[in-house]
């Protein structure tokens, strides 16, 4: 009697093909929800007040807003679609540059 042996050979990286394919077209994968993660955002807001009263019961306020304040860019997610060449870049910004805004207002 003979003896039967098999070699399964083995990527160097270590992956076998026929596990590493994405699942077929309209079907789910294995994966879980939410597991890619975007950058933090960080946003500073400040503003400045000053009252000059002009007689008893009449002031004006002046006041100023930055939204912003440091100009941080707000990264967005990242591109969630795997298989495609862009998978996991991030290629937009969210939200606003830094914007101030002044404002005079009459109080009585």
């Amino acid at each position: 009697m003979e003896a039967v042996s098999s070699i399964i050979q083995i990527p160097v990286d270590g992956l076998i093909p026929a596990l590493s394919l994405p699942p077929a077209q309209f079907t789910y994968g294995n994966a879980g929800r939410n597991i890619l993660y975007g950058p933090g955002r960080v946003n500073f807001d400040f503003s400045l007040f000053k009252d000059f009263r002009i007689t008893e019961s009449l002031k004006i306020q002046f006041r100023t807003e930055f939204f912003n304040l440091f100009n941080t860019p707000q990264f967005d997610l990242p591109n969630a679609t795997i298989g495609s060449g862009p998978a996991g870049t991030i290629t937009s910004i969210v939200g606003i540059p830094r914007q101030i805004q002044f404002g005079l207002k009459l109080v009585f």
